[in-house]
C-alpha cells in the first residue's frame, strides 16, 4: 500500500480489487521528469494496493506500462516478476489506459500471481473507466479547495 493516502485511493483500490480478479492495482502516471528512453515517459505511481513503493523503471512492466501510455491500448505481461507488499511474488500483469476526455491520464495496472484469464483485461479496462471518473472528480475537488 502507497504511504501516502490521496482521497482515499489506496482504500479505493483495495476494494476494486477483488471486482477485477487482481491481488494488486496501481493507478500509474507519466511524469514531467526523465524520459526512460525516446517516447517512453517516466513513471510515477498515483497510488496502490498491496504493492510497496515501486520504481516502475526497475521492472520489465516498464516498457508494457509505457506502451499503453503512448499506444492508448491494453498490455500484458506474463513474466512481471513484481514482488506484492503481501510478500508474494506476481507473475501477471496486465495494464489499460485511464482515459478522460479523450485524453490519456495515466495507465491502471493490474498483478495477479496466476496467469491471466481472457475476462482480465475487459475488466481491468472497465475499472479504468471508473477511476477515469474517480480522479477527474478529486481533481475537481482539489481546484475548488484552492480557490
Amino acid at each position: 500500500m502507497s504511504s501516502r493516502e490521496p482521497d482515499g485511493w489506496p482504500t479505493r483500490l483495495s476494494h476494486l480489487a477483488p471486482l477485477v480478479r487482481m491481488d494488486a492495482l496501481a493507478i500509474v502516471l507519466p511524469t514531467q521528469g526523465e524520459r526512460t528512453g525516446p517516447a517512453a515517459p517516466s513513471l510515477s505511481t498515483y497510488a496502490a494496493h498491496n504493492l510497496p513503493p515501486t520504481m516502475w523503471s526497475a521492472t520489465p512492466a516498464a516498457a508494457t506500462i509505457a506502451n499503453v501510455l503512448t499506444q492508448r491500448a491494453a498490455g500484458q505481461l506474463g513474466a512481471a516478476g513484481i514482488l506484492l507488499a503481501d510478500g508474494r511474488s506476481a507473475g501477471s500483469l496486465a495494464a489499460v489506459p485511464i482515459v478522460w476526455k479523450d485524453q490519456v491520464v495515466g495507465a491502471l495496472v493490474g498483478i495477479a500471481p496466476r496467469p491471466l484469464a481472457s475476462e482480465d483485461v475487459p475488466a481491468l479496462a472497465r475499472a479504468a473507466d471508473l477511476v477515469a471518473i474517480d480522479l477527474a472528480d478529486a481533481q475537481v475537488a482539489w481546484r475548488a479547495q484552492r480557490h
